[in-house]
């Protein structure tokens, strides 16, 4: 088909409830990953100087958090993996939006990404992050009609793109005008949004309403 024509199919799939919401959480999901990555590595750096440490021994004390964090990531990933297949999606979905939104809005708690004391903090945030993912992932596969798949699918990266463009840009400039955990608060706000958006269509909706014949598949 041509372009155009999958444009508007992925956005003619919106029409979904689960498909919106996926798209709106895929701007957070991907958006995540690279605030957690670029942001807390600039505020180590940040917090290092004003401990008197270079900029590479601050990322050397930090690699030790960096590495809690990845293990911390790499136990829980199947264990919600399981979850995920045992519930509703939208209500994992609904339990990844509350540990995000928890992990980035307790960001504002932190006083330095090197302070070893901080580690709990890092450790919701880093669970918040890969669920996120999962649930978005997870929700799109399960909602995207059959035979638009390929394109719902792709417009949710769509939509992880325009959020990464998005959180960067602006969480840069709060990070520069407010401090280095505004970014995060950022993210954690937005989260909240849409954890308040999902219990609504958990409670309102059945699963996939995508009721209306896609176009292509009205023509086959």
């Amino acid at each position: 088909l041509p372009v155009g024509e999958l444009y508007k199919s992925g956005l003619r799939a919106a029409s979904n409830r689960r498909i919106a919401l996926s798209y709106a959480a895929a701007m957070a999901a991907r958006s995540d990953v690279v605030i957690k990555g670029l942001f807390l590595s600039l505020w180590a750096i940040q917090s290092g100087r004003e401990m008197g440490f270079s900029s590479g021994e601050s990322m050397t004390k930090f690699g030790t958090i960096i590495a809690i964090m990845y293990i911390v990531s790499f136990l829980s990933s199947p264990l919600f993996g399981w979850f995920i297949d045992k519930v509703d999606r939208l209500t994992a979905m609904c339990v990844a939006l509350v540990t995000a939104a928890t992990g980035y809005l307790s960001m504002g708690m932190v006083t330095s990404p090197l302070d070893m004391n901080m580690i709990p903090y890092m450790i919701v945030l880093t669970l918040g992050t890969g669920w996120m993912v999962k649930a978005q992932m997870a929700l799109i596969g399960q909602e995207a009609p059959v035979r638009e798949r390929g394109s719902v699918i792709s417009m949710a990266q769509f939509f992880g793109a325009l959020g990464i463009l998005i959180f960067t840009a602006v969480g840069g400039r709060l990070f520069d005008a407010w401090g280095p955990w505004a970014p995060f608060v950022l993210a954690g706000g937005y989260q909240s949004l849409l954890l308040i958006a999902a219990i609504a269509i958990r409670l309102t909706t059945e699963r996939a309403d995508f009721t209306a014949a896609p176009a292509t598949a009205r023509k086959s």
